[in-house]
């Protein structure tokens, strides 16, 4: 059984010890919620999160030939890298006077367990204590990272970091998780609707504040008539860009693109030809380096689920190994409600950008640009339909402090001001 203590005070909520069966939470690495819940909130960037986060980055770069488990976190290796971070730093103002606004709550999503690193990253950088709520998928792709970063918090110089963290599994339980929401000031919850909604209905602080990640889907536009004008160099870029922004994570992150919408005001059949050429070199390009997530089987199997979804809807524009991409007409394209993955995409064809006001859907999240171009007329068509970044081919799935149009950081600390 979970404990509660009534408030006295809409504003006050005293944490209580969790009296929990053994087997209720699993303690996945740093302290027992209840600890973490007492902890006091700390300064935005602080020194000694930043001097941690460096020797987890070293930990996983260092070790990608010996743990294959670290082969999917070298990108996140990367981005804690401590000169990344202080370059970040530098983007804040007043960091001295920012401190985080008390312990977070983040419900990390299950379709991509490395995001459960990177939530809790957010929190520790915005100066939260912060308790993640992973599944059962996560546990099992991040024991190893896990196991070394609870070998870095016994070390003397991180032990007091131990209270700040708590990395938890535990089944449903509207107990756990409404106790544990009553009792922090931030949380953040992925997942999409379903979990989304489902934690909107627990009670919270009056002055909590929710960053909700719900269900998003991505587009890439693409000016074929601009690929002759890229040299050798430029043009393996994007086909190696879009490459990785497809297959990696097997087209299951929202930030990977789905729709191609194909922008050309020249011949078509011209157009087409480069478009076909684009495409069969990421499909050789995910044969080579991408098989581990993208398989033929996989691709197969799902592009004849998206066949079968949309039949006599759509026609075949590109049939690879890999790669399967069928064409609409504009009211079916319009409509499309599939969740893709296994490198299965749809294409439509536009006559100008402005075209975007009635084709993107309300619930996109990102533009990968190819060629890259984000000149003020695309920033004022996406940005009114609601979609958050316009990216380069190969950018799609880069993580950052500003996601799904929040500035976290500044949403979920404190800036302490004088007079």
């Amino acid at each position: 059984m979970v404990g509660f203590q009534n408030q006295k005070s809409e504003d006050v909520v005293i944490p209580v010890k969790i009296m929990v069966k053994k087997d209720n939470i699993k303690l996945i690495s740093g302290s027992e919620v209840n600890l973490v819940l007492q902890s006091k909130p700390f300064k935005i960037f602080d020194e000694s999160i930043i001097n941690f986060l460096s020797l987890i980055s070293e930990t996983i770069l260092n070790g990608v030939k010996v743990e294959e488990e670290f082969r999917e976190l070298v990108g996140f290796g990367f981005w804690i890298r401590k000169k990344n971070l202080l370059k970040i730093k530098t983007n804040y103002k007043n960091c001295d006077r920012r401190f985080g606004r008390g312990t977070s709550f983040h419900i990390a999503p299950g379709n991509i367990p490395v995001n459960a690193l990177y939530t809790l990253i957010f929190g520790l950088l915005s100066g939260s204590p912060s308790i993640v709520r992973i599944s059962k998928k996560s546990v099992l792709n991040l024991k190893v990272i896990f196991e070394k970063i609870n070998q870095i918090l016994e070390r003397k110089e991180f032990y007091f970091l131990k209270e700040k963290i708590s990395i938890i599994q535990y089944e449903y339980s509207d107990e756990i998780s409404s106790f544990i929401s009553s009792n922090v000031s931030v949380r953040l919850i992925w997942g999409g609707d379903e979990t989304i909604n489902k934690f909107k209905k627990y009670l919270t602080k009056p002055s909590c504040i929710d960053l909700t990640f719900p269900n998003r889907t991505s587009s890439a536009i693409i000016y074929p008539d601009l690929l002759p004008d890229q040299n050798k160099n430029e043009y393996k870029l994007i086909y190696k860009g879009l490459a990785r922004d497809i297959a990696t994570f097997s087209q299951r992150a929202c930030s990977s693109p789905f729709r191609l919408f194909i922008n050309s005001k020249k011949n078509k059949v011209s157009s087409k030809k480069l478009i076909i050429k684009l495409l069969k070199d990421i499909d050789l390009e995910i044969k080579n380096n991408f098989d581990n997530n993208i398989s033929t089987l996989t691709n197969f199997k799902s592009s004849t689920d998206m066949s079968l979804s949309f039949m006599n809807k759509a026609k075949l524009f590109f049939k690879g190994s890999y790669i399967f991409v069928l064409n609409y007409e504009k009211n079916d394209f319009a409509n499309i409600n599939y969740i893709p993955e296994f490198g299965c995409l749809v294409s439509y064809w536009i006559d100008s950008i402005n075209d975007l006001y009635e084709l993107l859907p309300e619930n996109n999240q990102t533009i990968v640009s190819v060629p890259f171009n984000d000149e003020n007329d695309l920033i004022n068509i996406v940005g009114t339909k609601g979609s958050d970044r316009i990216v380069s081919a190969g950018n799609a799935l880069n993580m950052h402090l500003f996601w799904d149009g929040y500035d976290i950081i500044s949403l979920i600390s404190r800036n302490i001001v004088s007079f």
